[in-house]
C-alpha cells in the first residue's frame, strides 16, 4: 500500500486523536480553575481533624489580633484553645456559654511571633468566622482567614466587577466614601449563614475600585437584637462623611430593633479615625422622629439616613419614613462642621400616596 493511500486511511482517526487531546487539556484547565478560584476565598489554612478535635493552624505576627465567633453547642460551655508559639507561654483560651446567636471575641495576640492554632471540640463548641489582621498592614493586605463555618460559604463564581463579601449574606452598600489613598465601603451583612439575619456592618477598602481587600467586619448588631430577640434588626443602612481636615470619617446609621414594641428605629454615628475600626462607642444623634405637630401619621419607621454638604456648607440629612399612604422624605440639617451635634428637623421634602 502507498504512503499517499496509508495517508489518507490514518487521516481520519488522527483529527479524533488531535480533538480528544485538545478537549482533555481543556477540561483539565477548567478543573485547575475552578479549584484556584475556590482557594480564593477559602480559609488560608487546612484543619487537622483528631477525633472530635478541629484544629486550624494560622501564623501570628508582631501585632496581630484574632476575631472569632462562637457558640456552645451543649450544656458544656465553648472552648477555643489558642497555644502559644512560643512554649514558654501559657495557652490562651476563649469560652462561653452562650448558645443561641455566636458571641464575638478579640483577642491581642501581642508580640509573639509564630505558628498557632486554634483547637476546639466539635461536641461542645461551634465555630462561625475566624480570622486574625495586623492594624499596621491590614489596609493594605486585609484579613488572614482562618475559618468558615459551611453554612456561610459562598458560592464560586470567580472574579468579576462585582464586589462579594468573603462569606454570608450581603445586600446594600453604605458609608460609600474616600480616606487618604483608599476607598471605603461598607455593607449590610449577615457573617454566619447565606440568610438576611442580624445586620452587621461589612468593610472593604480598595485603591482603585475594582480591587478590594477585605476588612475587619466594622459594626456589630447590639446584644438586645442577637440574644434577646430573633434577629430581626442591627445596623441597617447609613453613609458616611469626611471629618475636618480629612482626619477620619463619620459614619450615620440605623439602629434598628424590630421586635420590639412599638417597633424602634434611631440613628447613631460613629467615628473611625484609622479607617479600620471605630474609635470608641456610638452614639444617638437622633432618637425620635419628627412629633405629630410637625409631620402628622408618621409611623416607626425612621431609618437609612443619607449625609451631604447642602449649597450652603452645612451638612444636611435625608431619613426615610412611612405615614400610611406610602414613603415620606424628611430633611434634616446642622451647623456642626463635624456633623457630631444639633441635627434639627427642617421639613418634609416629598410625600407618596401611592400605598394609600
Amino acid at each position: 500500500m502507498k504512503n499517499k493511500e496509508l495517508s489518507q486511511m490514518f487521516k481520519p482517526w488522527t483529527a479524533r486523536i488531535a480533538a480528544g487531546v485538545v478537549f482533555g487539556v481543556l477540561v483539565i484547565g477548567l478543573v485547575v480553575l475552578y479549584y484556584s478560584l475556590q482557594n480564593r476565598t477559602s480559609p488560608t489554612s487546612s484543619p487537622q481533624v483528631m477525633s472530635d478535635q478541629l484544629s486550624f493552624p494560622f501564623q501570628t505576627k508582631e501585632d496581630s489580633v484574632l476575631h472569632i465567633w462562637l457558640r456552645a453547642t451543649a450544656s458544656e460551655a465553648a472552648k477555643v484553645s489558642i497555644p502559644s508559639p512560643s512554649s514558654s507561654n501559657p495557652t490562651r483560651s476563649i469560652q462561653t456559654n452562650e448558645t443561641g446567636e455566636f458571641e464575638f471575641h478579640e483577642v491581642r495576640l501581642g508580640a509573639e511571633q509564630g505558628l498557632t492554632a486554634l483547637t476546639w471540640s466539635t461536641l461542645t463548641t461551634n465555630v462561625s468566622y475566624a480570622y486574625v489582621y495586623e492594624p499596621s498592614k491590614v489596609l493594605d493586605e486585609g484579613i488572614r482567614i482562618i475559618y468558615i463555618t459551611p453554612a456561610a460559604r459562598n458560592s464560586h463564581y470567580g472574579d468579576s466587577y462585582h464586589f462579594r463579601p468573603p462569606l454570608g449574606w450581603m445586600n446594600d452598600p453604605n458609608g460609600f466614601s474616600k480616606l487618604n489613598d483608599n476607598y471605603h465601603l461598607f455593607y449590610q451583612h449577615y457573617p454566619h449563614t447565606l440568610k438576611w439575619h442580624a445586620m452587621h456592618w461589612g468593610h472593604a477598602v480598595s485603591k482603585d475600585l475594582v480591587n478590594w481587600v477585605h476588612m475587619p467586619i466594622f459594626l456589630r448588631p447590639d446584644i438586645i437584637v442577637t440574644q434577646k430577640h430573633k434577629g430581626n434588626g442591627g445596623i441597617f443602612s447609613g453613609s458616611a462623611i469626611p471629618l475636618p481636615n480629612n482626619q477620619g470619617l463619620r459614619l450615620f446609621y440605623t439602629d434598628d430593633i424590630s421586635d420590639k414594641e412599638p417597633k424602634k428605629e434611631y440613628q447613631r454615628s460613629v467615628i473611625t479615625l484609622d479607617g479600620i475600626m471605630p474609635a470608641g462607642e456610638s452614639e444617638v444623634i437622633l432618637p425620635n422622629p419628627p412629633t405629630p405637630d410637625q409631620v402628622a401619621n408618621l409611623t416607626g419607621d425612621f431609618r437609612d439616613p443619607n449625609a451631604f454638604m447642602g449649597p450652603d456648607g452645612k451638612w444636611k440629612m435625608i431619613l426615610g419614613s412611612y405615614n400610611g399612604k406610602g414613603g415620606v422624605l424628611l430633611l434634616y440639617s446642622t451647623d456642626d462642621p463635624t456633623g457630631a451635634t444639633g441635627w434639627a428637623f427642617v421639613n418634609v421634602i416629598w410625600e407618596d400616596d401611592r400605598l394609600a
